[in-house]
C-alpha cells in the first residue's frame, strides 16, 4: 500500500508581535480574559510590505533545507490560502520561481480555514494514484489586507486558531 508521509515542517511567522494587553487599547477585554477562554498570549502582525506568500515561501524554505529535499526533487506544489497576493498568478506559481521549483504541476486551493487540510489531502492523493512522486503543501493565510469585522473576542479566537504558516514536503512509501 502506498502511503504518504510528511518529512518536515517548517513555519515562519511576522516578527511584530500583538500581546493581548495592546488589544485592551480598543477592545473592551483584558490580557485574563482572553488567556483563560482561549489560551492565546499574543499573535503576530504583518507588515504593509509583507504577504502571505512571504511567510509561506520562508517556511518551505525552512522545511526544505531541514528535510535535505532539493527543491527538484518537488514535482508538485498545493497552496491553501485565500491570501494570494495578487488574483493570478496564483500564490504556487510564486513558489515555484522563489524555490526554484522548474516547471512543475502546482495550483492554489482556496478553501479558506480548512484550505491547508484540503491541500494536504490534495498532495496525499496525488502520491497514492502514483501522480507525483514528491509534493509539497503549504498554507498561509493574511487577514489583515481584508476587511475583517471583529465583533467578540471568540471571532478573534477562531480567526487565529486558522492562521497558518508552514510548509511539508511529502515523500512517497511504498
Amino acid at each position: 500500500m502506498i502511503r504518504s508521509t510528511i518529512k518536515e515542517l517548517g513555519y515562519h511567522v511576522p516578527a511584530e508581535i500583538i500581546t493581548n494587553q495592546d488589544l485592551t487599547q480598543f477592545m473592551d477585554t483584558s490580557d485574563q480574559w482572553i488567556r483563560t477562554r482561549s489560551g492565546i498570549e499574543e499573535r503576530r502582525w504583518m507588515k504593509e510590505d509583507e504577504a502571505a506568500s512571504h511567510l509561506a515561501i520562508e517556511a518551505s524554505k525552512k522545511a526544505l533545507n531541514i528535510s535535505g529535499i532539493e527543491p527538484l526533487d518537488i514535482d508538485l506544489v498545493v497552496v491553501g490560502t485565500i491570501s494570494s497576493d495578487y488574483y493570478f498568478p496564483g500564490v504556487s506559481a510564486q513558489f515555484q520561481t522563489e524555490l526554484g521549483l522548474g516547471k512543475i504541476a502546482a495550483f492554489d486551493l482556496k478553501a479558506a480555514c480548512s484550505g491547508f487540510i484540503y491541500s494536504l489531502s490534495a498532495a496525499g492523493a496525488n502520491i497514492k494514484n502514483l501522480w507525483m512522486e514528491g509534493p509539497g503543501s503549504s498554507g498561509a493565510n493574511q487577514f489583515g489586507k481584508y476587511e475583517v469585522q471583529f465583533q467578540s473576542l471568540w471571532t478573534i479566537y477562531e480567526w487565529e486558531k486558522s492562521i497558518s504558516k508552514c510548509c511539508f514536503p511529502f515523500s512517497r512509501s511504498d
